[in-house]
């Protein structure tokens, strides 16, 4: 059973058994089916429910001519809404099922997301076409999470944090097409940054000094620990339990994030300049 269900607003479903209805009403009647040829006669099926707006389930399996199907794995999505733009993106196969990772390469640190529209890539793989990769959309679910207070600055540091990152995303361009420049004055930026960010954790608490961070979590590449900036929120109600599923747009590092959590998971009032804190499973939908 996914652990992640309760972000959608399935807190009390504790056992496979009290999953049985839930899985056929998403066969009954899902609001999306999609279709994938692998081989001669067998197609991969992809079937998304939805219990409320952005939220559902996705059940992933295999269809015969006979139309029968044999789902394979089941897991919670979540939409997101922001596009995020791309310089390098791979993708992955799971060993064990099939299922897709996402890995945006960055020069800090990889960003690995589970791709939603599995259909979609297994139909471009199995026609032999290259997909084109432009944006992508990443969201994230999430069992536990904090609000926390924005932090104080002056207009005149706002803009010089600003124009940091534009000259950043600017030198990662430059470094990524092989400009050696660039590469050394990435890495002097980079330790500057991180001498200063130590001198502020000496005299304050790093939560008062770091804006957004994003950080690799536990065993799973899919899970990091973060900090973002709230931008947008919003409430979901769950359509068949009523629960109530807070919806925020996160602006984490360059990235922006739409991440889902349950009321209940949730300590602390969001709004909007506000700051998240909480580990997510981040998923992603590509635009082919």
């Amino acid at each position: 059973m996914h652990s992640l269900l309760r972000a959608i607003g399935f807190s009390k479903i504790t056992s496979r058994m009290q999953l049985e209805n839930l899985y056929r009403e998403a066969m009954r009647s899902p609001d999306r089916k999609t279709t994938a040829s692998v081989d001669l006669g067998t197609s991969i099926i992809q079937l998304d429910k939805e219990f409320g707006d952005g939220i559902g389930l996705t059940m992933i399996g295999e269809i015969d001519p006979t139309q029968r199907i044999s789902i394979e794995h089941v897991f919670p999505y979540a939409s997101p809404t922001k596009l995020t733009g791309l310089v390098d993106l791979r993708i992955e196969k799971h060993i064990n099922n099939e299922a897709y990772d996402g890995i945006i390469d960055d020069l800090t640190v990889n960003i690995i997301f589970y791709i939603q529209n599995i259909a979609d890539f297994v139909h471009l793989n199995w026609m032999q076409k290259v997909p084109y990769i432009e944006t992508c959309m990443l969201s994230g679910l999430s069992k536990s999470g904090t609000i926390l207070l924005p932090i104080s600055r002056t207009k005149e540091e706002d803009l010089k944090i600003k124009k940091q990152h534009i000259n950043r995303m600017r030198l990662v361009e430059l470094a990524k097409n092989g400009d050696e420049n660039a590469i050394e004055d990435l890495a002097i930026m980079s330790l500057d940054l991180k001498n200063d960010m130590y001198n502020k954790a000496l005299r304050e608490d790093i939560l008062s000094v770091v804006d957004t961070t994003m950080i690799p979590y536990g065993i799973d590449c899919e899970v990091y620990d973060i900090v973002g900036i709230i931008t947008d929120y919003s409430v979901v109600e769950n359509t068949m339990t009523g629960e109530e599923v807070v919806r925020m747009t996160l602006q984490c590092n360059e990235y922006f994030i739409d991440v889902y959590i349950n009321r209940i998971d949730l300590k602390g009032e969001p709004d909007i300049g506000r700051r998240f804190r909480g580990v997510i499973w981040l998923q992603g939908y590509i635009n082919f």
